[in-house]
């Protein structure tokens, strides 16, 4: 049995689904490739040398020119190959994994299609009624909000020891 095919089993032995299975076997089949194409040994792969398939991934692109992989997409990658190498190193095939201490790729932030303008937020802000506590309450938890960018979770664990009004600092 080849190595793909020991690993396969491996994965079915601790109950991973058919479809995630394929997803890693993929992975480590496009590093084999890519292993065999820079005649580098499975199973003494160095930090550099995995270091440099990130890289390779990086910067592969389609025939279009745009990128062929999504930096989620990329650990996603790094993540199967860590585990392949965590099962080679249990079945005392390979020394270390070279993939244990490697950083993921930075995914890209998504912002919002349609943020709200500094002048809309203020005519916002201006239309809320302040009549009593809970008026000012909730126009506070909204410009600390929008202006602090804070989390709704983070509002709600403040305590008045958090807060310095004579510094204007929370």
């Amino acid at each position: 049995m080849d190595e793909l095919t020991l690993f396969q089993a491996y994965l079915e032995t601790r109950n991973y689904k058919e479809r995630g299975i394929e997803e890693k076997l993929r992975a480590v089949r496009a590093f084999v490739v890519y292993a065999d194409s820079e005649t580098l040994d499975l199973y003494r792969c160095t930090y550099q040398e995995a270091y440099a398939y990130r890289e390779y991934l990086r910067l592969a692109h389609k025939d279009d020119g745009t990128l062929r992989y999504t930096p989620q997409t990329i650990n996603g990658h790094i993540a199967y190959l860590r585990l392949f190498y965590h099962y080679l190193v249990s079945c005392s095939k390979s020394l270390a994994n070279p993939f244990a201490a490697l950083e993921k790729m930075r995914e890209h932030i998504r912002l919002p299609k349609q943020i709200l303008t500094i002048e809309q937020i203020q005519k916002l802000l201006a239309s809320l009624p302040l009549e009593d506590g809970q008026d000012i309450l909730f126009a506070t938890v909204l410009e600390m909000l929008y202006s602090g960018g804070f989390r709704i979770s983070e509002i709600e664990n403040l305590n008045r020891q958090d807060i310095d009004i004579y510094k204007g600092t929370v």
